[in-house]
């Protein structure tokens, strides 16, 4: 019997291929039920969680299926018709189109918001059951293989990003994890090549995930060979009989990536890269990794401070379940046994990128930079050691958010810690029940730890026919360039993606904007009030009588 068959708790399970199936089927719709309550008990009437970003990726997804499908839309794939006359602005932010053809298919039969609220649902549904596949071809037991599996899709960090959708479409890093881990294991051409394309494919669904998911395969890599000689053996012989085709993938990659990258190289010539100030501002701090949302069951002992610099990008606490889990992992890693050498490998090698890419993001408190001689010369003003990678890593400059890397760096802590449980968890507890008994009580604390009280969400009928509204009034006065002035009661954002999308209905391109970078000389967002200073910024007279007031109407 091999040690896949003893897998903790799995023996029920694995008896039955049905049962199995549903049990991986509850524990999705469970997770799914949690995500999206208030879409669901508003029977779709409700979009989450805001109209900011969502509002964004759900443009530049409709403006990509408008490209290939309405021979009437004139605007080309990288110039959509907002921030005008500025050409080139989809690379200002995500592009999304790993997800566009998805999105193309929902919208078959779905208006925009729709598809997109549907959108938004398959893809953690993909997320999950990538994971899942990832986890039970490493042999993780199928309880513990569905915990990770709903932490990897559902969990407080990925929920606390539903305001930045381009997070979600995180399918393809397990894959490629998967496929990374197999061919330092016996190394092969279809391996190497099914690992390259399933990392262009992560960078094609998202930068920040694809960037993110290099970083962290990069040291993972590094872990295993500086850990395990005989993997360093494989991985020389297997360069030294295929040396020429490793060079050639490679070559095909890098020219794949300039490809999709072009533009925004360009783009950055144009608008400039993120300066040191403005990412010092999103470095996680230490209590970051225990922070949850407002409504999170942990919420009143588990939150950022009030003085924190951008909150929103700091929950992330995965709940004591998981910790639980890490922890027996480590006993793992203390217990050598034979027959389990690669699986010690992969446990080690996981936790110590999961560190790595922990300390390199971290913000180091002033009084320990202090200790540190040249701290305050090396590291800058805000002590990290991120300031040595947004110097040197190709890339990273483009990189505000650093502590989006709790994407690389859950992902491979999830893949070795399960594994690590997995084994301990059977080969110390000997009672067949009791660890059943305990890898289920694991998976049920763990799903409710994730639970929030208080999603927010909006009514999308406020939003799209405000959007609507300007659009006939575009239409009515015969513009050719448009510009949808902001009701002062909502958020900037909100009152430029109304323009985008009053743009985009009526066929005409819009002053209004709203991306992750904006062009340069762009007036402020109180000079974007300013009627005088868009007319200098345009140089040339725009007419009065295609300038449009926003609705007061709209509800949060």
């Amino acid at each position: 019997m091999t040690t896949s068959d003893y897998a903790a708790g799995a023996l029920p399970l694995r008896r039955h291929r049905r049962l199995r199936i549903a049990f991986y089927a509850l524990v999705m719709t469970i997770g799914l039920a949690t995500s999206f309550y208030p879409t669901f008990l508003s029977g779709f009437r409700r979009m989450q969680p805001d109209a900011g970003d969502p509002m964004l990726n759900n443009y530049i997804l409709e403006h990509e299926y408008r490209v290939f499908t309405d021979t009437r839309y004139r605007f080309p794939l990288w110039s959509p018709p907002f921030f005008y006359p500025e050409k080139n602005v989809l690379a200002y932010g995500d592009n999304l189109f790993a997800g566009e053809p998805l999105y193309a298919l929902l919208r078959l039969g779905c208006g925009p918001a729709g598809a997109f609220q549907l959108w938004a649902m398959v893809v953690l549904v993909a997320d999950f059951f990538a994971f899942l596949y990832a986890a039970r071809k490493l042999r993780i037991g199928p309880p513990l293989a569905a915990f990770g599996a709903y932490l990897f899709a559902f969990g407080v960090p990925r929920a606390a990003q539903f305001n930045h959708p381009q997070l979600l479409l995180n399918m393809f890093s397990p894959i490629a994890l998967l496929l990374t881990w197999r061919f330092l294991l016996a190394p092969s051409r279809r391996l190497i090549a099914g690992s390259a394309l399933a990392f262009y494919l992560q960078i094609l669904a998202g930068y920040y995930l694809g960037w993110m998911l290099l970083l962290g395969a990069s040291v993972f890599v590094g872990a295993v060979l500086a850990f395990d000689r005989e993997t360093r053996r494989r991985a020389a012989n297997f360069f030294h009989h295929h040396g020429r085709f490793a060079l050639l993938l490679a070559c095909g990659w890098t020219a794949a990536l300039w490809v999709l990258m072009r533009p925004y190289w360009e783009a950055m010539s144009f608008v400039g890269p993120r300066s040191w100030r403005d990412v010092a501002n999103f470095l996680p701090h230490a209590w970051s990794w225990l922070s949850v949302q407002s409504g999170g069951l942990y919420a009143r002992w588990l939150h950022p401070p009030r003085w924190a610099p951008a909150p929103w990008e700091q929950y992330l606490f995965l709940g004591f379940a998981f910790w639980i889990v890490a922890a027996l992992s480590l006993g793992f890693i203390a217990r050598r046994s034979s027959g389990d050498r690669n699986e010690r490998v992969l446990v080690v090698a996981s936790w110590a990128t999961f560190l790595v890419l922990f300390l390199l993001s971290l913000r180091i408190p002033g009084r320990i930079a202090d200790l540190i001689p040249g701290s305050r010369t090396l590291l800058s003003s805000t002590p990290s050691l991120w300031r040595i990678v947004y110097a040197v890593v190709p890339g990273a400059r483009a990189i505000r958010a650093v502590s989006r890397i709790w994407t690389a760096a859950y992902l491979f802590l999830l893949a070795g810690a399960l594994l690590g449980a997995d084994r301990w968890i059977h080969r110390r507890i000997a009672h067949r029940r009791a660890r059943q008994t305990l890898v289920a009580a694991l998976l049920i604390a763990g799903m409710v730890e994730q639970w929030n009280s208080r999603l927010p969400s909006f009514r999308k009928a406020d939003f799209f026919g405000r959007a609507a509204a300007a659009a006939n009034f575009f239409r009515s006065r015969g513009c050719s360039i448009g510009r949808v002035e902001p009701d002062p009661m909502l958020p900037w954002y909100t009152g430029e993606l109304v323009g985008m999308w009053a743009g985009l209905e009526a066929g005409i391109p819009v002053v209004n904007g709203y991306s992750g970078n904006i062009p340069p000389g762009y007036p402020s967002k109180k000079g974007m009030r300013n009627p005088r200073l868009l007319k200098i910024w345009l140089g040339k007279s725009m007419r009065d009588d295609c300038v449009v007031a926003g609705s007061p109407t709209f509800e949060r």
